[in-house]
């Protein structure tokens, strides 16, 4: 992924974040960072590796909600979908619903 991919996904998984990010959240962090290798993801790439079964629906349901809607693959948007996603469904926050859901959580 280029440093711009990185950005885009790094902006959507702390825009709900209130102050720095928590330890298990830094980890994800780290992990991404080990991915930036300068090459440009493209669709299938990116389905591939990075879109995972839990995340799928919801995923899914973000990009196709974007206003990037019918365009041909754009890297950072859906770059920026899948940190949004991935904080959401890897860290809700308390009384918040989970994508997709009717679920509530509560700590």
């Amino acid at each position: 992924m280029t440093p711009y991919e990185f950005k885009a996904w790094f902006d959507g998984f702390t825009a709900s974040d209130d102050g720095p990010p928590s330890l298990a959240k830094r980890s994800l962090i780290n992990a991404r960072v080990a991915d930036i290798d300068g090459f440009a993801l493209d669709e299938q790439i990116f389905l591939e590796a990075l879109g995972t079964a839990a995340l799928d629906v919801p995923l899914r349901a973000e990009i196709a909600g974007s206003p990037a809607r019918g365009l041909p693959f754009a890297a950072e948007t859906a770059m920026h979908a899948l940190g949004k996603v991935e904080s959401s469904v890897l860290f809700p926050t308390e009384g918040s619903a989970l994508p997709n859901s009717r679920l509530m959580v509560f700590a």
